[in-house]
């Protein structure tokens, strides 16, 4: 299976956030070609899959609790290839803020050029980005479903996120200019 290009996945989240919230952006990854989606919350048709279907197709990560107490900082880096983050699962305080420390250390192969990543954290049952089942390259995306983003980060620089109390659960991390291969676990305890 091609990726689509980072440049044409950044641009279909841009048209994702300037759309708003309500609706969704399917775009297949190896054409890049992007359709507009109104969802359901919206009262139209929509494409739509169990929750568990679509954390299934997402091939996220399980992860076991942290034994002890959870550090309020949590320092999340990212990596050239998937799962594109540079640990499967990642701790967060339950029902208090948090802090991420959000690194990007890659560059462009052909150019070096520096690329951005944003980080999305939405719950697992109901993720930001999802696979379409039955359509192989394609992913949906929305940003009603996103309960953090952060600002693009710049490589090589590092992105310091204070995020809102979380109740006790599991997220999905994801890079909003990947696909849904980026992605790791949240486990808020």
């Amino acid at each position: 299976m091609r990726k689509m290009p980072l440049l044409q996945v950044f641009l279909a989240a841009a048209v994702v956030l300037a759309i708003g919230a309500g609706t969704a952006l399917l775009v297949h990854s190896q054409t890049g070609k992007s359709h507009r989606a109104l969802s359901a919350a919206a009262g139209h048709a929509a494409i739509t899959s169990t929750s568990s279907r679509a954390r299934d197709l997402l091939a996220a990560p399980t992860c076991a609790p942290e034994v002890g107490p959870v550090a309020t900082t949590v320092s999340i880096s990212t990596q050239a290839t998937p799962p594109y983050f540079s640990h499967r699962c990642y701790y967060a305080p339950a029902n208090q803020a948090f802090i991420i420390h959000f690194s990007n250390p890659v560059f462009q192969l052909k150019d070096s050029s520096p690329t951005s990543a944003t980080l999305v954290i939405s719950h697992s049952e109901d993720p930001y980005m999802a696979p379409v089942p039955g359509r192989p390259g394609w992913a949906t995306s929305s940003s009603a479903k996103a309960i953090f983003v952060g600002t693009p980060v710049k490589a090589p620089e590092t992105g310091v996120f204070s995020v809102p109390a979380l109740s006790a659960g599991t997220y999905d991390l994801q890079i909003m200019e990947q696909t849904t291969e980026a992605i790791a676990t949240l486990v808020v305890q």
